[in-house]
């Protein structure tokens, strides 16, 4: 079964393949995600065929975003791009405070990496000094369908009537 907590990878022969799986998924319910965009295996064609719910930003974009005015430009483009598709970014591999702050004032909504906390058991505290910024910033989120979609109950879906499609 595909739901919580139990992710659907699948490789796709083709285009027109990848597109069919991406709409039964997308009609089940299923947030779709492309990770490492900017990293060079996510291609902005990809991006474009699959249009994603979720664009997982890449730790080497995310990496010194707080001193590298290249890295901002490229979260920028792609932060607008993500909004005008209804998606959210999420900066994957943030690692100080000052990475966390500028992608906050960049406006990204959706952040992870060592800096809020090492992997854990599931709702593991995180330590202050995140927890502190989140709360300051959190007024200034607005929340979107996406969001809400995020939030929602997922009814899982059967792996065996993803298969039945193909």
């Amino acid at each position: 079964m595909i739901g919580p907590g139990r992710p659907f990878a699948r490789r796709s022969t083709g285009e027109h393949e990848l597109g069919a799986t991406v709409n039964m998924l997308r009609r089940s319910g299923a947030l779709i995600a492309i990770d490492d965009a900017g990293a060079g295996h996510s291609g902005l064609q990809q991006i474009l065929q699959l249009r994603p719910s979720i664009v997982k930003l890449d730790r080497s974009i995310i990496e010194g975003v707080d001193r590298d005015e290249s890295k901002v430009a490229m979260v920028e483009m792609l932060g607008v791009f993500a909004n005008r598709v209804d998606a959210w970014l999420l900066a994957e591999g943030v690692e100080t405070g000052a990475e966390a702050r500028r992608l906050f004032d960049l406006g990204v909504p959706l952040v992870q990496g060592y800096f809020f906390g090492r992997p854990s058991d599931p709702w593991s505290p995180i330590s202050d000094e995140p927890v502190h910024d989140l709360r300051s910033r959190a007024a200034t989120v607005v929340a979107g369908p996406t969001l809400g979609r995020l939030m929602e109950h997922v009814t899982p879906v059967r792996r065996d009537a993803i298969h039945a499609h193909d």
